[in-house]
């Protein structure tokens, strides 16, 4: 250190005059009790470089006079804490850091050397009012008090204290980080149809009346709406990415989304408060961890319909308040932990799979225990024995045509459900065989012997939907049981299943990878009670295959007949006579 001070102590403030040459570092101004309450005002006279990081960053300063000197440069913080209202920048001053002015200040006057002048000067100025900028400054200028590049193409900063309605000019394309931070008293802001970008944080605990953004709008920036209190906010469909945060502890009483959303990024809604949001995420494939946590709505929607999402992270959906339902269709891939935790009571996650995924284990963690998980027909039992879509206490099947409003079923319309049949059918292409096989095998080890008619439907059931695969999950799969029931079930299911239009070659060769041993039905032996009841069922199913199947296959009815005897003898477990 290269330079002198000198203290000079007045009733109701101090003086420190600064002289000499280099830098001034950070300065331990008195804390003596007398002068504790007193203000403190800076004089500097010299050839001073540099104010480096912090150097007046005192509550008690209010005033710093610059006085000569080349004062190239300032550092970060050197105001910040400051009482400083006013402060005249150097004439050549190059470069200025962050942070370095409070809350004080009124107005600033940007010198004509800089190049770049950083936002985080100005984002603490509550009573800002007024930028300036000097005539001769090739990267900045002024207009109403509000700063711009040189090209009028991006605006800078609004200051904090503005009180009237802003107008940006038809040749901004970009609004800049923290642009209109903390502004509460604007009313209005007109955006122009020039518009692209909004930066981060562009408009971060502001209070405006309305914003229209323009279509020509494509990105919106992180954090760019974070805390900010909105009367109606309309974002359009040209806008393809809004970045994390950008509604963080919002409050937005109407609020319009754009449909054109693909991912809905880290806590990009978190915390959202409303009284009514218009919103449609058909297109979005991936939701970041809390993308949609706290979010709440005064008016909720009856339900919300995720068509294409594949992803959904980590606490998604946590404290989720923004409709009574949600769908998701076989495209999802993958759920995260507590994608669901503490989501709103009596809520219905509907799924257009007829397949589980494998979940992370601690998918459904903190579920209330009043979510329902509803599935198409068919394909609950399934999802009862799955790992993790177990956790859920109430599993329903509903027909796709239908959907649950109000606690009553009403009809959709016709293109929702052929989406939702598209997805379901998709399920049965694109499934994990080996998990699936898995639930099933676990399934079907309570039908290896059954003894009531409930028990037989349910059998029924899972025999239903491993025929809905092609090849089915588990070939043969009733083949391997049927034939340990009694025979009463076994001659009742061989009945329902040719009624029901099962033909021949699915119903006693469902276990062709099976090396079973072929036999003419000559050499076989039956005993003449049973012989008799195999006879009338094979009689009865070959007259209700349809004649053009018959003639497909080949056969007459006393061919056909003697054909599927037996396939019937190795359905029902009959052994040869040896």
């Amino acid at each position: 250190m290269s330079y002198n001070i000198e203290q000079h102590t007045y009733s109701s403030f101090i003086e420190y005059c600064f002289s000499g040459t280099g830098n001034i570092g950070k300065q331990e101004f008195s804390c003596e009790k007398e002068h504790a309450d007193k203000s403190i005002y800076v004089k500097i006279q010299g050839d001073f470089d540099k104010l480096e990081d912090s150097c007046f960053a005192d509550d008690r300063v209010c005033s710093v006079a610059l006085v000569g000197g080349s004062y190239k440069h300032i550092g970060n913080n050197c105001f910040k804490s400051s009482n400083l209202n006013n402060v005249q920048l150097p004439e050549m001053l190059e470069s200025i850091g962050s942070g370095n002015f409070s809350g004080a200040m009124r107005t600033i006057t940007i010198p004509r050397l800089i190049k770049d002048f950083p936002v985080g000067n100005l984002i603490e100025c509550n009573k800002l009012f007024a930028i300036y900028v000097a005539e001769e400054n090739e990267h900045y200028q002024s207009i109403d008090g509000i700063l711009y590049n040189k090209e009028v193409t991006k605006v800078v900063f609004c200051p904090n204290a503005r009180t009237a309605p802003v107008i940006l000019p038809k040749s901004v394309k970009d609004i800049g980080e923290y642009c209109f931070y903390n502004c509460k008293k604007l009313g209005k802001i007109i955006i122009p149809s020039s518009v692209e970008t909004i930066d981060k944080s562009a408009f971060s605990d502001c209070e405006i009346e309305e914003i229209v953004i323009p279509s020509s709008v494509k990105t919106i920036g992180d954090s760019a709406f974070w805390s900010s209190k909105i009367g109606k906010l309309t974002i359009p469909d040209s806008v393809l990415s809004i970045g994390n945060y950008c509604f963080d502890l919002a409050k937005i009483a109407k609020l319009k989304l754009p449909s054109s959303l693909t991912t809905i990024q880290k806590e990009t809604f978190r915390s959202l408060r409303s009284q009514h949001i218009q919103c449609s995420f058909n297109k979005v494939t991936n939701i970041d961890c809390y993308g949609l946590g706290f979010v709440e709505s005064d008016f909720l929607l009856p339900s919300l319909s995720f068509d294409s999402l594949q992803r959904i992270g980590s606490s998604a959906f946590t404290y989720y308040r923004l409709s009574h339902a949600l769908e998701f269709y076989s495209c999802l891939k993958s759920v995260g932990a507590y994608a669901f935790g503490d989501i709103r009571n009596n809520i219905h996650i509907r799924y257009f799979s007829m397949c589980p995924i494998e979940l992370d284990t601690d998918a459904l963690k903190r579920l209330p225990a009043n979510a329902t998980l509803v599935v198409p027909p068919g394909a609950k039992q399934i999802f009862e024995r799955a790992d993790q879509w177990s956790l859920f206490s109430k599993i329903i099947e509903l027909p796709i045509d239908k959907d649950i409003i109000g606690g009553r079923e009403e009809d959709v319309p016709q293109e929702v459900v052929i989406k939702r049949l598209k997805s379901i059918l998709y399920s049965t292409c694109n499934y994990d065989s080996t998990y699936l096989k898995g639930i099933m095998t676990e399934v079907s080890q309570n039908f290896k012997s059954i003894q009531s008619d409930k028990e037989y439907e349910q059998a029924c059931m899972l025999f239903r939907y491993n025929r809905m695969f092609t090849p089915a999950v588990i070939p043969g799969l009733d083949l391997s049981l049927v034939r340990n029931w009694p025979l009463k079930y076994q001659i009742r299911y061989v009945k329902e299943s040719m009624a029901s239009g099962v033909p021949v070659s699915q119903l006693f060769m469902l276990n062709q990878a099976v090396n079973v041993l072929s036999t003419d039905s000559d050499s076989l032996f039956l005993p003449m009670s049973v012989d008799d009841q195999v006879d009338d069922i094979v009689t009865s199913s070959v007259e209700t295959l349809d004649s053009t199947e018959m003639q497909s296959d080949d056969m007459s009815e006393s061919n056909g007949k003697k054909k599927m005897i037996p396939f019937l003898r190795r359905l029902f477990g009959f052994k040869r006579n040896v």
